[in-house]
């Protein structure tokens, strides 16, 4: 216990200093006039796209694509099954354990060090006033602040900033407004969105995002770099197609609830990419999770989520409200004696559940090991090789014994992850990863071989318990306090 004090302590002391303002609690009248906006007719537009929908699924191209195990099901049940599982999926937002997520790396980002000094998951607008930099000295915004800034305003309809001399905001009261974002899980990909890091915190449903959360049918970031005259990049238009007039002004978007209609616009916009195929297959035909494997350059074919309220880290009557729990990347952080060890006491300070994620090693393309780049260059990296994408299975998760018995997860799942010898395997583990992190420092094919021979070792020697998966629609009565089941029996993990 002594060891979890000493390091809490110097969490304050490192990270102290970027300390963020304290933003409201529920939405802004801003965002709340917003959300209205931009859904108010999800309700109306979902019920007219079944007819269209109906007629996508009963396809002879759609249907030639299906698995064998739901080949005979009518169109109308798949349907209603994807609807269900998208609404059990996972909303989650991916930061970096490290600062350098953008071409310029003199701006702050929300990362490890920004989450660990506040109280919430902050925006990368409002991350630019933790006081490490001065903002009033900014001349000319770098280019993912601008475009950024160009397409929240485009696509979302957000008010301008304040700020007449950059696109950056004014102050912090002018950041508020702004969402962090997010990705729907719905092909359930172990470490969530790589591309923006190798932390993701999966957000609540229910009790934060339900009745707050604007959803596009693709990443608007994909869209501003293949469509937007502008910003349109001729070296990745020619190796990843897009139709850009599936989503064109004005653009339509949706929410948690109502959402059919955004299944004919990602269709039509990654047609090239046989979007429709690849979520039904992998979400309904997926029995044992990993089993249908998905290319690569399938894990940026998501819908986005822009929650418009802010996702504190505390508890209200015992349980999380916003934070469901986190993942992290075992390939990046675990062993790691500086963020590794400072993620888990973030986690254990908040009494998060921590969950280990293996991601791939099965390809150069991979956007968890490319510390280097900026989330843009992530990006670009899979579009440009998105026709040579391997199939990859994605379905690595295993339960933290350590981090796990300082949270309120239920009494049978403890007793059977976090036993005596199951807190010994794990910590023996952190230090064979930290003897590999030494000796193995070039991030090549022996390196990701390494690390996953590491996972997999570790999994066989922790109870088969601590091995899960993602929900799916009807595994467990309440999904905001159950974080998955069990790899094998599918046994719900839940709070209590």
């Amino acid at each position: 216990m002594r060891s979890v004090c000493f390091v809490l302590f110097l969490l304050v002391v490192v990270y102290g200093d970027r300390v963020l303002p304290l933003p409201p609690r529920d939405s802004t009248e801003i965002q709340k006039k917003l959300y209205m906006q931009k859904t108010a007719n999800a309700t109306n537009a979902s019920k007219a796209a079944i007819p269209q929908v109906i007629e996508l699924l009963s396809s002879e191209t759609f249907r030639n694509s299906l698995d064998a195990s739901i080949a005979n099901i009518s169109s109308k049940e798949l349907l209603d099954r994807f609807v269900k599982e998208v609404q059990v999926s996972e909303i989650i937002s991916n930061i970096a354990s490290y600062g350098n997520m953008f071409d310029s790396d003199k701006y702050p980002v929300t990362d490890l060090a920004s989450v660990v000094a506040n109280e919430y998951l902050a925006s990368e607008w409002e991350a630019l006033f933790d006081g490490s930099f001065d903002l009033q000295n900014v001349i000319r915004c770098d280019d993912y602040h601008s475009l950024e800034n160009l397409a929240e305003i485009s696509l979302y309809s957000f008010p301008a900033f304040n700020n007449k001399k950059n696109c950056l905001p004014l102050n912090f009261d002018d950041a508020v407004n702004r969402s962090v974002y997010t990705m729907l899980n719905t092909l359930r990909i172990d470490g969530g969105n790589p591309m923006f890091g190798d932390i993701a915190f999966v957000l609540a449903r229910n009790d934060y995002a339900q009745n707050r959360s604007i959803v596009s049918p693709l990443d608007t970031g994909i869209y501003f770099m293949n469509c937007i005259e502008d910003t349109a990049d001729d070296d990745t238009t020619s190796n990843f197609q897009v139709n850009c007039s599936a989503w064109s002004e004005p653009y339509m978007h949706a929410t948690l609830t109502d959402f059919i209609h955004m299944i004919p616009i990602s269709t039509s916009f990654y047609a090239s990419q046989n979007w429709l195929a690849t979520y039904f297959n992998r979400v309904l035909a997926d029995d044992q999770w990993g089993s249908m494997q998905i290319p690569l350059a399938s894990t940026i074919l998501y819908w986005e989520a822009l929650p418009l309220r802010h996702a504190y880290f505390d508890m209200i009557n015992g349980f999380h409200s916003s934070v469901r729990f986190i993942l992290a990347s075992f390939q990046t952080l675990f062993g790691n004696q500086n963020t590794g060890s400072i993620l888990r006491q973030f986690c254990i300070k908040h009494k998060f559940i921590l969950v280990w994620n293996h991601g791939t090693s099965q390809s150069n393309v991979d956007p968890i090991i490319s510390t280097n780049m900026s989330s843009f260059q992530r990006k670009k990296m899979l579009l440009e090789n998105s026709q040579d994408s391997p199939n990859v299975s994605l379905n690595g998760r295993f339960l933290d014994p350590y981090v796990l018995q300082y949270t309120n997860v239920s009494a049978n799942v403890s007793h059977l992850v976090a036993t005596s010898a199951a807190l010994e395997t794990i910590q023996n583990a952190w230090q064979r990863a930290i003897f590999l992190r030494r000796n193995i420092t070039d991030i090549d094919f022996a390196w990701r071989l390494a690390w996953r021979y590491e996972f997999y070792r570790l999994l066989d020697e922790l109870p088969s318990q601590a091995r899960i998966q993602p929900l799916r629609a009807d595994n467990c009565p309440d999904i905001d306090k159950c974080i998955g089941t069990t790899f094998a029996d599918r046994r719900c993990i839940c709070l209590d």
